[in-house]
């Protein structure tokens, strides 16, 4: 059957329609896929810029951590900071402002070196708006109290320092573009970075002036001891040292007040370095002379050795000065409590105890014997004599004490000692101090009287002739111990 005309219209008219549908279906989904393919770029353009970002920021805050980790002092740490930001904020100005305590703002990063480079002194109220306005935005004409010629720019941001709940300073970065917000969220974390970290280079300053005004008051190795770990108390071996200046009184009326603290000085700074070489330390001052301690804070077996050869040093070299120095030393080894010790207010590191006082008498002993080293009994027993020369003057109870104690003189053997022809200290001395101690007075004092005979400059042999002469008419019981009643 063959279709009517109508029929044929309508079919055509169909066919146009349908074709017409068709070639919109396709445009629409052409258009879609070309907005999902523009899509999908921007996307991972967006996520490509993101991941470029956040590895420029990582990288960023990599070196800046790097940088506070190292011993820069502050200015080259906050320059080298500011380079960073610099390569990490291309086209910027970036600009520190650091709060000082008189008030100023010192800024740092300013490329021009005349009146505008330099501190800053803001109002109170300038003060305030700057911390106030953190972040930023279009720039506030006020900043440019606080920003040279070249960091005017269109756009300004703020990132202020709090270190300890106090403004320190500000990080403000400026540029004719403005700033991601993710990128400010970062600048916000790094200004905290540098606060922490310009705190920290504040503290160790403060600490090393503290640490070098400390060391001056306090030996260098206590010092340390006690900021690192402070010790409440503890019984140790020591070896106390007392040094005494003879004939310090009409010296010092020959010197003169300032003359007299110079020379104290020169002869304290002398000893020291010997002291301190020999691994001892000077506990205090006392005029004209000073004790010494060995083995403590840190236990060594060698202090009684160390004391005696500290001594030793000492002697030798005051005794060469252009004008020579004498001295009385006195040394005992025992038990002592070191700590630190003291008021509330007022603490130090020292060590106290018989040993202490038993140095301190012996050091007085030293006047009457002429001997410049005196030492215990308990000292002598450690002793490497090979550089040595050692003699006996016997057992004694020092005034104050109840203990007996050995006395020994010792001196170096080196051709210096420019007492080695008016002293005694062959066995001749030792045969005398035999007898005295025995008890045999009358043998002791023919002994002694002929060593004065031949060594009338030795004030240790004069003593001992003077009490031999008195026990031997005294008629008083004798145990072998010789008391003193003087210091």
């Amino acid at each position: 059957m063959v279709p009517s005309s109508a029929t044929h219209t309508v079919l055509i008219v169909l066919g146009i329609l349908v074709s017409a549908g068709l070639a919109v279906v396709c445009a629409v989904l052409k258009r879609a896929l070309s907005r999902a393919v523009q899509d999908r770029d921007a996307l991972r353009s967006r996520h490509e810029s993101f991941i470029e970002e956040s590895s420029r920021q990582i990288q960023s805050f990599a070196r800046i951590s790097a940088i506070i980790a190292s011993s820069l002092e502050r200015d080259q740490l906050l320059s080298q900071i500011l380079l960073v930001l610099l390569d990490y904020l291309p086209g910027t100005a970036v600009r520190l402002l650091v709060y000082q305590r008189d008030g100023h703002l010192e800024r740092i990063g300013s490329s021009e070196h005349h009146a505008e480079s330099g501190l800053l002194k803001p109002t109170d109220e300038n003060l305030f708006n700057l911390i106030a306005s953190t972040s930023g935005g279009k720039r506030n004409p006020e900043w440019d109290l606080f920003l040279d010629k070249e960091a005017r720019r269109l756009y300004a941001y703020n990132f202020p320092f709090i270190a300890e709940e106090q403004f320190k300073g500000s990080l403000i970065v400026t540029g004719n573009e403005p700033l991601p917000e993710r990128t400010r969220l970062f600048l916000g974390d790094i200004a905290a970075l540098i606060a922490s970290a310009h705190q920290n280079v504040l503290t160790n300053r403060q600490k090393e002036k503290i640490s070098e005004q400390f060391g001056k008051s306090v030996d260098p190795r206590i010092r340390d001891h006690l900021l690192s770990e402070p010790e409440p108390g503890a019984l140790r071996q020591v070896s106390v040292l007392f040094l005494d200046i003879r004939n310090f009184t009409s010296r010092s009326e020959e010197l003169g007040p300032e003359r007299t603290v110079a020379f104290l000085n020169e002869i304290f700074t002398d000893c020291d370095a010997i002291i301190r070489s020999r691994g001892g330390f000077i506990n205090k001052f006392t005029g004209d002379g000073f004790m010494a301690v060995f083995g403590a804070p840190e236990q060594t077996e060698t202090h009684p050795c160390d004391a005696v050869l500290a001594a030793a040093d000492m002697e030798r070299i005051l005794s060469v000065r252009d004008t020579p120095v004498r001295v009385g030393i006195g040394i005992a080894s025992g038990i002592a409590l070191a700590g630190t010790i003291g008021s509330s207010s007022r603490m130090e590191y020292t060590v106290i105890g018989d040993t202490v006082n038993t140095a301190s008498r012996i050091e007085g002993l030293s006047k009457f014997f002429g001997t410049s080293i005196l030492i215990s009994g308990a000292t002598r027993e450690k002793l490497d004599l090979s550089n040595l020369d050692a003699r006996y003057f016997g057992c004694f109870i020092l005034k104050g004490k109840e203990k007996p104690v050995k006395i020994w003189g010792v001196r170096s053997k080196t051709a210096e000692n420019r007492d080695r022809r008016t002293e005694c200290w062959s066995g001749d001395f030792s045969d005398a101090i035999d007898s005295y101690f025995s008890g045999d007075f009358c043998t002791a004092e023919q002994l002694f009287g002929t060593l004065a005979q031949k060594y009338s400059a030795d004030p240790a042999v004069r003593w001992f002739l003077g009490r031999s002469k008195a026990r031997v008419h005294s008629g008083d019981d004798w145990d072998g111990i010789e008391r003193l009643s003087e210091k």
